[in-house]
C-alpha cells in the first residue's frame, strides 16, 4: 500500500536518497494505474529552529514531487505541505528517533 510509504532524509537535507528509487517507481506506477491524487507531507526532527524545520519539511515534500514529475506524473495530481517538527513519530532525544522523524509521508486523496 503506497500510503504506507515513508521517504526518510539525512539531517538538514532535502536530497532524496537513491535507495528510495524503487519506492518512487512503485508510487509512480500506482499513480499512473489508479488515477489518484496525493498529498506529500514533509516532516523534520526537532534539531534547529521551528522556522527552519518548517521550511525544510516543505523542501523534502517538494523533492519527492519533483522526482515523480520527472517520471511523468502530472504535477496537478500532487500537492505538498510541510509539518516541520510538529508531528514526530518517535522521540527526538535519540539518533534513531530523529532519523524516523525526518520523513515524507504520502496521503491518498481520491
Amino acid at each position: 500500500d503506497v500510503s504506507n510509504f515513508i521517504f526518510q532524509f539525512d539531517t538538514a537535507s532535502d536530497n532524496l536518497d537513491v535507495n528510495y528509487l524503487d519506492k518512487i517507481e512503485e508510487l509512480d506506477n500506482y499513480l499512473k494505474n489508479n488515477n489518484k491524487r496525493i498529498r506529500l507531507i514533509g516532516h523534520a526532527d526537532a534539531r534547529g529552529t521551528e522556522e527552519y524545520n518548517q521550511k525544510l519539511s516543505i523542501k523534502r515534500a517538494e523533492a519527492v514531487k519533483v522526482k515523480l514529475i520527472e517520471l511523468g506524473i502530472d504535477s496537478s495530481k500532487i500537492t505538498t505541505t510541510g509539518h516541520g517538527e510538529l508531528e514526530p513519530i518517535a522521540p527526538n532525544d535519540s539518533k534513531e528517533g530523529r532519523r524516523q522523524n525526518r520523513r515524507v509521508e504520502i496521503q491518498i486523496l481520491d
